[in-house]
């Protein structure tokens, strides 16, 4: 009995002594994974602090806004920078008596609108979304294709950590891309060994304008974040000086990527599970870029045509008629957006319609064609295309008038020589140019003799930039 009892009461404790080791083993191992990952968070929180220079971003300010705006968002505006550079918020609220706010960003591709949205909700009881669907959007490259990845590292930086995020950055790319998405500083590693690079943004970011998110800190010339979303872009594009130097891509649903598509789908449920009223729309281009296009009508057709079955609208502003918001060359800041003087022309439009203010029919052509034609004979702009393996250029007008109603002069200006008219400089004919020389070509459009474009063309160059 003695010795049952000896031997049982030793193995008991050695048992207890077994299992408590095993425990605190495990215990360790997991106090070290905590502490190499928090290791690795404030290493990374370090260097993206010392390499990742944000001090010019707008997301950057906007999305510190959507998190700790006080008063509800009700109505949000989501889509690319013409979404930002379109919407002013403050005259939205005034004319829709909501809480409008505008989480556009450069370049936004829809799996960022949706991530957007997502957080959105997470912070305020949203009624409405307007999305806008730049048709150029849709041409992108599939997710997995994307090597520039900076239209969505623009908004995935400031957005917060969370489950969708994560996904939402799996998803945007390969995998290959990963170790860039989710660890910032590794984007720009090289200038880890550049102090002066460090040193001028640890200034820039001590700067009290960076810390307190101040508008002004980020203003350029020409464009001021204006607060809730929205930057004020003053550039006044000059009358009759639009050219580019390859033509516009067509629009084509073969092209259309499939992502975009389904991303659209996503989002369509995500705001009926939400209860959020979904409007789709399109903001103002100038006419030379849709001509250009060939086939805008297309475009709208086939958003009607995705729709189709489902509770959401979509409204082209395109097809605004000329009386509400200006389309002459000086409305824009560029071949692609408005500026902030005819944002301000447009979101009072926009809101008025959506109040009930202006119908359907008093605003909207029910296509492009249509809109063209109620439009004098026009020539909105040029295309130069060079050939540089035989050294010449052609112009072709980008128009609606007829081609022999349309004539060009054209001055060839070598950058080392004397001023040349080009004979036969008809539009779309060829205009040589020696060998290895190079220079600019001036361009000068007539129609019925009346000068409608002027242009300014550098050939010869191994990079042009229109």
């Amino acid at each position: 009995m003695e010795y049952m009892e000896l031997t049982t009461i030793p193995a008991n404790l050695f048992i207890f002594s077994f299992e408590g080791n095993t425990d605190m083993r495990k215990f360790k191992i997991f106090m070290k994974v905590v502490c190499f990952g928090m290791l690795c968070l404030l290493c990374g929180k370090l260097f993206r602090y010392l390499l990742i220079d944000d001090t010019a971003s707008y997301t950057r300010i906007m999305m510190h806004e959507l998190y700790h705006m006080e008063s509800n968002i009700d109505v949000l505006f989501v889509g690319s920078s013409h979404c930002y550079i379109s919407f002013v918020p403050q005259i939205a609220d005034e004319i829709l008596q909501k809480n409008t706010f505008n989480a556009g960003s450069a370049s936004q591709q829809l799996d960022g609108s949706l991530a957007v949205m997502k957080e959105a909700v997470k912070y305020h009881d949203i009624e409405r979304i307007y999305l806008d669907v730049y048709y150029n959007i849709a041409l992108k490259d599939p997710y997995k294709e994307r090597s520039d990845l900076t239209d969505t590292y623009i908004l995935s930086d400031y957005t917060k950590p969370s489950l969708h995020k994560i996904d939402y950055l799996l998803s945007a790319s390969s995998k290959e891309y990963y170790v860039n998405s989710f660890i910032l500083a590794r984007r720009n590693w090289k200038k880890l060994f550049d102090p002066e690079y460090i040193s001028e943004v640890c200034e820039k970011k001590a700067d009290d304008g960076y810390q307190d998110y101040d508008y002004e800190y980020v203003a350029t010339d020409n464009e001021t974040y204006m607060g809730k979303g929205y930057v004020a872009n003053r550039s006044v594009m000059t009358e009759g000086a639009y050219w580019i130097s390859n033509p516009f891509p067509s629009i084509n649903e073969d092209t259309m990527s499939d992502d975009w598509k389904n991303s659209l789908s996503e989002i369509i449920d995500f705001c009926h599970d939400q209860e959020i009223e979904l409007i789709l729309v399109s903001t103002p281009m100038p006419n030379f870029r849709l001509k250009c296009v060939g086939n805008y009508d297309d475009y709208i057709t086939y958003i009607n045509e995705f729709i189709e079955g489902t509770d959401v609208k979509y409204y082209d502003f395109n097809l605004c008629r000329e009386t509400y918001i200006p389309h002459h060359d000086g409305a824009f800041a560029d071949n692609n957006h408005l500026n902030c003087y005819s944002a301000e022309i447009f979101t009072e439009v926009f809101s008025k319609f959506f109040a009930g203010q202006i119908s359907e029919e008093e605003l909207f052509y029910d296509s492009y064609e249509e809109k063209l034609q109620h439009l004098p004979e026009d020539v909105y702009g040029i295309v130069v295309e060079e050939n540089k393996e035989n050294y010449f250029i052609t112009i072709t007008p980008v128009s609606t008038a007829p081609l022999d109603e349309i004539t060009c002069q054209v001055i060839r200006k070598p950058d080392n020589g004397t001023p040349i008219e080009a004979p036969n400089a008809e539009p779309l004919t060829e205009i040589p140019y020696p060998e290895g020389e190079h220079g600019t070509f001036e361009i000068i459009t007539y129609l019925e003799g009346e000068e409608v474009n002027h242009v300014f063309v550098e050939y010869g160059m191994e990079d042009k930039v229109a």
